[in-house]
């Protein structure tokens, strides 16, 4: 099992750079872009009110949010007002840039270093899934079969 997993992981990684960092997916770009800005928000970087969904929002506030401005749909720097795909992508490549920031400085264009990876993992993942529901689905053909009946 543990070859397949390493096959999967080896198959959707190949290739992981393919467009050398121009020419995103609409959807991979706009996540890059949300989370770059929910980062600039959350860290008050210069002009951060200026950017993409914050300039279309103007009564969120930047730095880290106090729990009532984290509860106002409004006014929370952690509302990336896009839901088309889901937000939490979103956090964690706003929380891994918060680490790699330490180490190095990112544009929100270079997170595809953290993306397509993290998108990977989740591919192996399904993987696994198939993997675990399938082995329950024929334990219970099997389990039928020995009984006699079909399934």
């Amino acid at each position: 099992m543990l070859l397949i997993f390493v096959v999967a992981l080896g198959l959707r990684l190949n290739g992981v750079n393919w467009d050398p960092g121009f020419g995103f997916h609409p959807d991979e770009r706009d996540i890059y872009m949300r989370s770059g800005c929910m980062y600039d928000l959350l860290t008050t970087a210069p002009d951060a009110e200026q950017c993409g969904y914050v300039h279309a929002q103007p009564d969120a506030e930047p730095g880290l949010p106090s729990i009532g401005t984290l509860l106002d749909i409004d006014r929370s720097p952690l509302n990336p007002h896009w839901f088309p795909l889901g937000s939490i992508l979103i956090y964690c490549m706003v929380f891994l840039r918060s680490v790699a920031e330490i180490f190095t400085d990112l544009n929100p264009f270079d997170m595809r270093y953290f993306g397509r990876p993290l998108s990977a993992l989740a591919d192996v993942g399904t993987v696994a899934m198939v993997f675990i529901l399938g082995r329950k689905f024929m334990e219970q053909v099997r389990v039928y079969w020995q009984q006699g009946s079909q399934p």
